[in-house]
């Protein structure tokens, strides 16, 4: 950013409502959090901005998000950069393994989706919380030695309390 800002270009950052340290609008629900609904916060922040034409970076999630931004203004889109972003579901690709994780990740959200809302949620706070995945990661070399433990930590616990969110 700072390059991109002595370089004479206009930045705008979007820190998605609900997600990591930021909290969400008074009435809205966790269960309302999507790439869509953030595509949406994106755009009505171009237009706050007066931004006609616009290049997209997306870090992460924020490459789902950046497409689907796309996909509503694609006529005002100059170029897209996606930083470590997946256009689809990580799990579908995770590192050449989706074809082993997605079935298996699927099968456990469709049977959490049957339970009632309050047991599904507790079960899916409960497997959040106890699966390694620093170290799963590190395996799959989604994460390198140099990842901080307490960063993926925050986003673990973080998505453990999204209640409604498999």
């Amino acid at each position: 950013t700072p390059e991109l800002l002595r370089r004479g270009y206009r930045v705008v950052m979007l820190h998605y409502r609900g997600i990591g340290s930021s909290t969400l609008p008074e009435g809205d629900r966790p269960d309302g959090i999507s790439i869509e609904r953030f595509a949406e916060d994106a755009l009505d922040v171009l237009h706050a901005a007066g931004i006609g034409d616009v290049a997209l970076i997306g870090h992460s999630m924020g490459g789902q998000v950046m497409v689907e931004v796309a996909r509503r203004i694609g006529d005002r889109v100059l170029a897209m950069v996606s930083v470590t972003g997946a256009y689809r579901a990580p799990t579908r690709d995770l590192y050449g393994a989706g074809w082993l994780v997605s079935p298996v990740v699927g099968q456990a959200v469709r049977g959490l989706r049957l339970l009632p809302d309050r047991v599904g949620t507790g079960v899916w706070r409960t497997l959040w919380q106890r699966v390694p995945f620093l170290p799963l990661g590190r395996l799959a070399t989604a994460f390198s030695e140099r990842t901080p433990a307490d960063v993926v930590a925050s986003y673990v616990a973080h998505a453990a309390e999204l209640p409604g969110s498999y």
